[in-house]
């Protein structure tokens, strides 16, 4: 129904940056996640990384889906934008 929020779905190759995120959406704003676990409908192959020749992952490995309610503690920057505007007529 309104005001319901917004889903979200996040997808990371390893599961301590899927945890990262979750916590840098729930600090910034009104994320409430619902679900985090391994996703079913990741990529396929196995790849090399680029940076360590020994470790080989999967893309969209992990995914936790969650909603996004309200418009949390950061503002847009066109909202600055715009305040900067109303500052610049006075």
């Amino acid at each position: 129904g309104a005001g319901a929020g917004v889903p979200m779905a996040l997808t990371t190759a390893s599961y301590m940056e899927l945890l990262e995120e979750i916590a840098i959406l729930e600090e910034e704003g009104h994320f409430r996640l619902l679900s985090a676990t391994e996703n079913p409908m990741c990529w396929p192959v196995c790849l090399q990384s680029g940076t360590v020749a020994s470790d080989v992952y999967h893309k969209s490995r992990w995914i936790a889906l969650g909603v996004v309610e309200g418009r949390g503690k950061r503002k847009r920057q066109d909202e600055d934008e715009d305040e900067d505007e109303d500052e610049d007529e006075d």
